[in-house]
């Protein structure tokens, strides 16, 4: 590399003259995007979900582990010690209900949930917009279900022992109505605190 005094020759200043043009069309297409600092901060509903999203990961990752180690001991116990603990199954069962109601909000978070749009995307904006929120009707409506009726089942199951260890049946079916709840927080926050352009689309939820 030369580092004489001499100013530099024409290609040299040709390929300065193409990098910066270069850096100049960069900076310009990612204003026009809207730039990296442009993003719309979380609001205070959004942290607040976000928190709750964590205990939840948490949690549920706490009741899987459990859930397995359940089962591996009741496999161990059937077959190599030939006395199957009764309270294994009923465990593993109970957790498997709380991880399919707990995890169902958490993927309702995160847009996890399987959803065809081929045919929805095809329509018209209005009508895009309109099944947008019909559909967010449908999920507020179908979590309110299981808000009333999972409690009052609930209740009803609090009159139950379970066989193996003696709880209330209550503690169970408590998944649901929590799990309801829990859908609906997280469904309203996003929909409070999306981007204006991010409401047509209907692939997000």
């Amino acid at each position: 590399m030369a580092v004489s005094g001499q100013p530099p020759g024409p290609a040299a200043e040709s390929i300065l003259a193409g990098s910066a043009a270069g850096r100049g069309a960069g900076s310009a297409a990612a204003d026009a995007a809207g730039g990296p600092n442009t993003a719309r901060p979380p609001g205070r509903l959004s942290r607040w979900a976000d928190r709750v999203e964590f205990w939840m990961n948490a949690l549920l990752a706490l009741m899987l582990f459990v859930l397995v180690a359940c089962l591996c001991w009741q496999v161990y116990g059937r077959y190599v010690l030939n006395d199957a603990p009764g309270w294994t199954e009923e465990v593993a069962r109970f957790l498997m209900v709380w991880v399919t109601m707990l995890g169902s909000a958490v993927v309702l978070r995160r847009n996890g949930h399987i959803e065809v749009t081929a045919l929805v995307m095809a329509l018209p904006r209005p009508l895009r917009l309109a099944l947008f929120w019909l559909r967010d009707a449908v999920v507020l409506a179908c979590a309110g279900v299981l808000v009333w009726y999972g409690y009052g089942l609930a209740e009803i199951g609090g009159q139950r022992l379970t066989p193996a260890l003696e709880i209330r049946m209550y503690w169970p079916f408590l998944a649901i109505p929590i799990s309801g709840a829990l859908m609906a927080f997280f469904l309203c926050v996003r929909r409070i605190e999306q981007d204006p352009d991010e409401a047509p689309r209907l692939e997000l939820i």
